[in-house]
């Protein structure tokens, strides 16, 4: 993720929090070397495992809770966190999930906030790889690209109708598991900069932390009109899905390159990203990505539902057969 500012300020990366990493344990909200003891428990219920991951500003570990013999997520803001705006960010993050209840949308399951050494969101662990690792071994098959997209796209419609924006969808806040039949099932992950489309709710207390004009997100997924500092809308958040509809299509990333110039450049070349002349793709397929991933935002489908019923056009079985 790049946070970009309008001119003259500053900014900064964020890698991703979901990285392998060695076992630790946390007391007090500070990470220890186990050295092969087993570790305490945390706030009285949470068995710490593996370390899942670690950002700037937060840090991810797999744990159980005892009483409910259940695999969590718990996800602490680091001491590295001192000034508002991460702070502001993860608390954003507990409280946008709090409001999504899709089978499609990773579940929060508690926050603590105050009077604890270090804030934490505890959410469910999710058993499976990331999107991003799974188009990796290759393009996926057609009928399996309509299916997870249906779903991506089932989820980002509570998202949405809660009137939020995700505003960082990629593969990387993607994860692919298994439902109890076996079947393929998404999670969206990571709302640290979400957003309210229209503004926070009457009366509910909110600090503003993004400067008008100010860039965030991760360019190669981001709407054009996002990387000129426009608000990001529902529009863009499609966008988005359509890059990554184009990428579990081909193999390939939409936009080539490695630094955030380059990758602006071709986000504002006029030329589509998929032509009609990709043989081994279906042309329903192709001009839904073409719609999806229009330049302009008055040119793509104007919201989920509408994207939705172009894949309930086209029929996976068939598409795999």
């Amino acid at each position: 993720m790049l946070i970009l500012p309008p001119p003259g300020g500053d900014g900064h990366r964020t890698p991703s929090d979901h990285k392998r990493g060695v076992m630790h344990d946390v007391q007090g909200g500070e990470t220890v070397s186990p050295k092969g003891r087993q570790s305490a428990l945390f706030d009285k219920r949470y068995q710490i495992a593996d370390k899942l991951g670690q950002g700037p500003y937060s840090v991810l570990f797999k744990a159980l809770h005892v009483e409910m013999n259940r695999q969590v997520v718990l996800k602490f803001l680091t001491a590295a966190a001192h000034d508002r705006n991460p702070r502001e960010r993860f608390r954003r993050e507990a409280r946008f999930l709090s409001l999504l209840s899709h089978p499609n949308t990773m579940a929060i399951y508690d926050f603590r906030w105050e009077n604890v050494a270090r804030p934490f969101i505890v959410t469910e662990y999710i058993e499976g790889q990331t999107l991003t690792a799974l188009i990796e071994q290759g393009p996926l098959s057609p009928g399996r690209v309509v299916r997870l997209t249906r779903q991506l796209l089932a989820g980002l419609e509570e998202v949405h109708a809660r009137g939020l924006v995700h505003r960082d969808l990629k593969p990387d806040n993607i994860m692919i598991t298994k439902d109890p039949n076996g079947d393929d099932l998404i999670k969206i992950l990571d709302f640290g900069i979400a957003s309210f489309i229209d503004g926070p709710p009457p009366g509910q207390p909110w600090q503003t932390i993004t400067t008008p004009g100010q860039i965030v997100g991760t360019p190669r997924y981001m709407a054009p009109e996002q990387l000129v500092g426009e608000p990001a809308s529902t529009a863009s958040d499609l966008f988005s899905i359509g890059l990554i509809f184009f990428e579990m299509l081909t193999g390939r990333r939409a936009f080539a390159g490695e630094s955030p110039d380059a990758i602006m450049a071709q986000q504002f070349d006029p030329a589509p990203v998929l032509n009609h002349d990709e043989r081994d793709i279906h042309p329903m397929l192709i001009e839904i990505a073409r719609l999806a991933t229009c330049k302009d935002p008055e040119g793509r489908m104007t919201d989920c539902e509408e994207f939705l019923m172009y894949l309930q056009g086209v029929d996976p079985d068939q598409l795999d057969g």
